[in-house]
């Protein structure tokens, strides 16, 4: 493994420029904004279009103007390996969420081409476009388009900030949204053999263990309200008693804590689960006439879904006969979590490749973290 730490030093520094350039592409003074099939989202993928080209590494462009960079094998009978992540981002966001990822395979890409290694196994570095929901309410949309899981109403879809639908915007970009309304894959999913991703810890978990580094056995899917709005009256603070009141500041409070109670019975019952809300009032006074919050739900058991959902309209319908005001549900998105099952032996096994690599790089431990559990939790090494 002494060559891994080689490699880190000696790749180090074409990290760090790739970073500061993208940075400098998409920073908005707070953190980087990259939005999802925007002018900046083609720029970044432009910029490392250029920089694999000038290593020598194959590029292409899929229908959903997704970016491939590819080492060719030296047998293309076999199934490809792919890595890779998303280039776009939230909202001022961080600069390594998603890029991390794109970066980590270019360079394994770039090193290759330096050194003059050439693997069995075509090696390919993908760059996802729109991973991020925060722009059309919807995630996954370069990936949903890669496996042919997009629908005429996903590109019906409106931007946040204007009344332009996704496909629009996918046009713009130049990927061909006709394309991928057939319901059919971009690849021929055959011709991969694995896809892994490096990506930064989006929770306190490692760190709070103090492990820089490790594997995860599952990623939560969810389902998600783009917005809930809870429709009051406004009354009078000293003459309308309670019973009378429709108060949709209190009617939200009251929401919220009861998906909070049903967070915790979640919990007990080692079902992994977390909700999440934010609550936008839209108007000043304490009794407003109007608020709206969005809500998401995730999970990492695909079969809890159903009751989830059926749990959080009975809280709407509770909630709405305790404060008289009414709540209206927005178009909700889902996202199933990946099917894969964990045994304890690969789980031991994924425990000692990961530290082994950790070690070579970084000189540190590192670990394996479940989410199969109520919460996650580390599996190896025992906490």
């Amino acid at each position: 493994m002494g060559n891994l730490q080689t490699f880190g030093a000696k790749y180090a520094s074409i990290a760090e420029s790739l970073f500061a350039h993208v940075r400098s592409l998409s920073s908005d003074g707070r953190g980087v904004t990259r939005p999802s099939y925007s002018d900046v989202e083609t720029g970044v993928l432009a910029f490392l279009e250029r920089t694999a080209t000038a290593e020598g590494i194959d590029t292409a462009y899929d229908a959903a103007g997704n970016l491939w960079m590819t080492v060719p094998g030296s047998d293309p009978t076999l199934p490809r390996v792919i890595t890779g992540s998303h280039a776009d981002s939230v909202p001022k966001g961080g600069n390594y969420d998603g890029l991390a990822g794109i970066i980590a395979g270019l360079l394994c890409a770039i090193r290759m081409r330096r050194e003059g290694a050439t693997a069995r196994r075509t090696f390919s570095t993908i760059a996802f476009r729109g991973e991020e929901s925060a722009w059309f309410g919807k995630p996954y949309l370069g990936s949903s388009a890669l496996l042919g899981k997009l629908t005429d109403q996903d590109l019906a879809l409106t931007h946040r900030n204007t009344s332009y639908p996704l496909m629009f915007y996918m046009r713009e970009a130049g990927a061909d949204p006709q394309r991928l309304t057939r319901g059919e894959p971009l690849v021929d999913l055959r011709s991969i053999a694995a896809y892994f991703e490096v990506h930064i810890e989006q929770g306190p978990v490692l760190e709070d263990a103090g492990f820089p580094i490790g594997v995860v056995t599952g990623i939560r899917g969810n389902f998600r309200y783009r917005g809930i709005r809870c429709v009051g009256t406004a009354g009078h603070s000293g003459a309308v008693p309670k019973r009378m009141r429709q108060d949709a500041v209190f009617a939200i409070a009251d929401l919220l804590s009861r998906i909070d109670e049903a967070w915790d019975e979640w919990m007990l019952n080692g079902h992994d689960r977390v909700a999440c809300s934010t609550p936008t009032p839209t108007h000043t006074r304490s009794q407003s006439f109007r608020a709206r919050s969005g809500s998401a739900l995730r999970h990492a058991v695909n079969r809890h879904r159903p009751w989830r959902v059926s749990g959080n309209r009975s809280s709407l319908s509770a909630n709405r006969s305790a404060q008289h005001a009414g709540f209206g549900l927005s178009l909700m998105n889902r996202s199933s979590p990946p099917r894969r099952r964990w045994t304890a032996d690969s789980l031991r096994r994924s425990a000692a490749f990961v530290r082994s690599v950790g070690s070579a790089i970084c000189g540190s431990r590192a670990a394996v973290v479940t989410t199969q559990r109520s919460s996650p939790t580390l599996a190896y090494p025992r906490a």
